[in-house]
């Protein structure tokens, strides 16, 4: 039996080492270590030497305790069949975010405002049956039973109230919850920031909304007037990696870094809100909407979704988008997107997934289904028993109709955006909330003085 040969022109070589480098997870805190609601926290990244942020798996972490329900008939410590009364809002954690600011040195680099309405058009217009998930233990998401959205419930995932509840004051179990980074503008979308360049450290600004009812809902026949709760451990959680110095100054030298601008771009969203009065929907009619504030040279993506109003027995999801209208269609540059009206449910169906193709192709569903979602969606007086959360956004993808100077999509930043919407009619017993959620590029700047800025428009 012969021997193997080795050719002799066959070279071996090396493949090349990556930079030398080191790689923590570090917990940015809240320099506030007790908030309660309508508080904000704030969480500090400072600039470490050599250091680059891997903003791809950086998350929020923070922990909801003495969660105290005023009402009736409310879950008691030692009583099963009212366990279930009381349910976190099916789009989960994010409900208690207002709002989310990132600044350096005191000067605001960029602002998420209406965190809670963002997240639950976003989720429900690209995330599939979350329930199958299992991130959506940590984050609080609902668990979808046969298509059907229902708000989570505390006791079942969260454990007992605390002995001391009342049928009328009830006090619920801490709960502790982990949010994917990707609403946090820059630190979201994956890249290596490099803090190690900024003169001064970075601040990410974290709001809790005013009225803990918009993040809780009751079920059957129980009722919630008015909640408080506290938040602590609120903390920003990120990879570190830093360089040695000769891999550093590598990178330096390849970069220009202190020579010309870091430039990196990121995706930005944006809330529009406007009123859909009772009367409006109670009307068959047509109306022209301003869409406030969506100047934006390379808009990406226009969302639409309804939210119900405060209602005396909180059975209501305040966080769950449905489709309060039966047509859409937008009015940019002097041009209509698109030029067929939606009005349909399978339209309305088909361009919202648009909206999420370029992100994954392989996303085939959303929380969106026959059975689950409608146009012309009312918010109604409910019976006392339990019922299933109706839910619904119009996405309209515009990198279809890509503008040559604008990086995607289109260039809206000289026009203002009207939306032309209309309703057939039904009995609404409240107003809704219209939210218009804008998807843009950002292009983020840090100078050669190591000032970090954002541009959009």
């Amino acid at each position: 039996m012969s021997k193997p040969v080795i050719n002799s022109e066959l070279i071996w070589d090396e493949d090349k080492l990556p930079l030398g480098s080191t790689k923590t997870i570090n917990y940015f805190e809240s320099s506030k270590g007790l908030l309660k609601q309508g508080n904000r926290a704030y969480i500090t990244i400072n600039n470490g030497r050599n250091s680059f942020v891997d903003t791809s798996s950086a998350y929020l972490s923070f922990t909801v305790q003495n969660l105290t329900c005023v009402g009736t008939n409310l879950p008691l410590n030692d009583a099963p069949y009212n366990y279930n009364s009381v349910g976190l809002s099916a789009m989960g954690a994010s409900s208690f975010i207002q709002s989310i600011d990132i600044l350096q040195n005191n000067a605001l680099v960029s602002r998420i405002d209406n965190v809670n309405k963002i997240n639950g058009i976003l989720q429900v217009s690209n995330s599939s049956n979350v329930g199958q998930d299992p991130v959506a233990l940590t984050s609080g998401n609902s668990r979808s039973v046969n298509g059907d959205l229902l708000a989570v419930p505390i006791v079942e995932r969260y454990g007992k109230p605390l002995a001391t509840s009342t049928a009328t004051t009830s006090i619920l179990p801490t709960m502790t919850f982990t949010l994917n980074s990707s609403l946090l503008s820059f630190m979201g979308e994956g890249m290596l920031v490099p803090i190690g360049e900024l003169k001064g450290s970075v601040e990410i600004q974290v709001q809790f909304i005013n009225d803990i009812r918009e993040a809780i809902v009751t079920r059957f026949s129980h009722t919630i007037t008015s909640a408080t709760a506290e938040f602590i451990n609120v903390c920003y959680v990120a990879p570190i990696i830093k360089l040695d110095q000769s891999s550093y100054d590598m990178v330096v030298e390849e970069n220009g870094f202190g020579k010309k601008n870091i430039m990196f771009s990121g995706i930005g969203h944006h809330c529009s809100t406007q009123l859909l009065t009772t009367a409006q929907q109670n009307t068959t009619a047509e109306y022209t909407l301003l869409v406030p504030n969506n100047r934006f040279s390379s808009l990406r993506h226009l969302h639409v979704g309804g939210f119900y109003s405060q209602s005396a027995n909180n059975q209501e999801d305040k966080c769950i988008p449905r489709i309060p209208i039966s047509t859409l269609q937008y009015r940019m540059n002097g041009k209509e997107y698109p030029q067929q009206r939606i009005d349909s449910l399978p339209k309305s169906l088909n361009n919202t997934l648009a909206c999420n193709s370029s992100v994954n192709n392989s996303v085939g569903t959303t929380l969106m289904n026959i059975k689950g979602t409608t146009l012309d969606n009312r918010q109604a007086v409910l019976s006392g028993f339990e019922t299933y959360a109706n839910r619904g956004v119009i996405g309209l993808s515009l990198e279809t109709f890509n503008d040559t100077e604008s990086i995607s999509g289109i260039n809206v930043s000289q026009s203002d955006t009207e939306a032309l919407v209309s309703t057939n009619g039904a009995t609404a017993i409240s107003d809704s909330v219209l939210a218009f959620v804008s998807t843009y590029d950002v292009m983020y700047v840090i100078n050669d003085q190591g000032v970090l800025s954002s541009s959009y428009t």
